[in-house]
């Protein structure tokens, strides 16, 4: 008799997992709605998660990526030079977050950028 219970024991505990034997046989059907909730719940949290991290993204807009040295970016401020985004075609001032911090990208004067035929950027930065 004692080995039929153990026997009964280890397969309830691989069929049912931990919750089951805890909550005894006659539980089972509270400790199964009690896990699918569980893993509803983990679900729905980590969906909502993932959207407020891609909606934080979205709102922040890309980043800057350092393409410029701190000296070249030094030097470019010194002589008076805008960024040039050569991928976009618009140039940055010394006061904007994206001098020097594009991925494609060069220094020059405004006025060599303006005859090339790129433009300033939105916001007059």
């Amino acid at each position: 008799m004692k080995r039929v219970m153990l026997a009964v024991s280890v397969v309830g505990f691989l069929l049912w997992g931990t919750a089951g034997m805890m909550a005894g046989v006659g539980d089972n059907a509270a400790a199964t709605t009690s896990t699918k909730k569980s893993k509803k719940k983990t679900a729905t949290t980590a969906a909502t998660t993932a959207s407020t991290t891609a909606a934080t993204t979205a709102k922040k807009g890309p980043q800057p990526t350092a393409n410029a040295t701190p000296a070249q970016i030094a030097a470019a401020k010194a002589a008076g030079q805008v960024w040039v985004n050569t991928a976009s075609g618009v140039w940055h001032t010394s006061s904007s977050k994206w001098f020097g911090a594009t991925k494609q990208g060069k220094f020059m004067s405004q006025a060599d950028a303006a005859k090339a035929g790129y433009h300033a950027a939105k916001g007059g930065d």
